[in-house]
């Protein structure tokens, strides 16, 4: 038993309850620290008073096929009680509402003139989830990440290729380049949707990283009971 390492986790948010499981499943002793009553994070339930309140997030992404949580599943044997929640969110503009859908037709109609942009990023959401559920370290940290990203994006090409532009640029960028950016709704319509994904707004958040947040309505969101 003291051969085995004793791994420290500090932090029983979802990474860190999620490393903890995979350290442990791996054979790994596990000490998990968390400062607050309930663990879970922004992911957390807690109880005050008789009523139950979400500190943070009260929907969920990753649990769609081969989405991030459904591989977690797979991998510990947990069968998530989750249900879909659609639409993901209601965004309340001072001149319209937008119900945000898997479809996305309502932001279409909402919106007529951002097609084009939907359209590039389904297509960069797609290839960018392909390439992240194989691990894809980026930015890469050292010499070993840096190995693992070239290893993936070999196994992507020619297509990813595509992607190189977008991993230099932010979102706004994207929307100055569709002439997009003319349209303040439009792009407080985003910087909201972005909030609540990627925790910035579209000049502050990567364009990769922000094809990926934005197809979250796309991908479904779901309550967990």
């Amino acid at each position: 038993m003291r051969n085995i390492p004793h791994v420290a986790i500090i932090g029983a948010g979802v990474g860190g309850l999620t490393t903890a499981a995979l350290l442990a499943q791996a054979g790994y002793r596990v000490s998990v620290f968390e400062a607050q009553t309930y663990p879970g994070g922004s992911a957390s339930t807690f109880t005050h008073k008789g009523y139950r309140f979400d500190s943070g997030a009260t929907v969920a992404g990753g649990f769609q096929q081969n989405g991030p949580h459904a591989v977690l599943g797979r991998m510990l044997n947990i069968n998530w009680p989750v249900y879909q929640h659609d639409p993901a969110w209601i965004v309340h503009l001072p001149d319209r509402v937008v119900r945000m859908c898997q479809d996305n037709e309502d932001v279409l109609a909402k919106f007529p003139a951002s097609e084009r942009f939907w359209q590039q990023q389904r297509s960069i959401a797609y290839l960018a989830w392909q390439m992240s559920a194989e691990g894809l370290p980026w930015p890469p940290q050292d010499l070993a990440e840096l190995l693992q990203l070239t290893q993936v994006g070999w196994r992507h090409f020619p297509q990813d290729v595509r992607l190189a532009p977008y991993a230099l640029q932010s979102v706004y960028e994207r929307l100055r380049h569709l002439a997009l950016h003319y349209d303040p709704v439009f792009v407080r319509f985003l910087d909201a949707s972005l909030l609540i994904s990627a925790q910035a707004t579209s000049k502050r958040v990567n364009a990769l990283y922000g094809a990926t947040a934005l197809d979250l309505t796309r991908q479904g969101v779901y309550h967990v009971e």
